[in-house]
């Protein structure tokens, strides 16, 4: 029979998987939703750097800290 913190340890993965998975849905389906805002809207208004770039990175980054920290604790255990 599988001890309790084992099986803590597998459900912990299971849920930090699929947490990782519907963040990175969501960060494509809205990062899509802003480039196309911007491209209806200003994107010949605006001749600098588009500003949907600041949240693409600053969100970017969060997630990958997050896929980093899952694949560590999966390393560790």
């Amino acid at each position: 029979m599988e001890k309790t913190k084992e099986r803590e340890d597998r459900l912990w993965h299971i849920k930090a998987n699929a947490a990782f998975k519907s963040h990175l849905i969501l960060y494509l389906f809205a990062n899509a939703g802003l480039w196309g805002l911007w491209f209806i809207t200003d994107n010949e208004i605006y001749q600098g750097m588009p500003w949907p770039v600041w949240p693409v990175i600053t969100w970017g980054l969060f997630l990958a800290f997050q896929y980093y920290n899952e694949k560590r604790q999966q390393t560790r255990y």
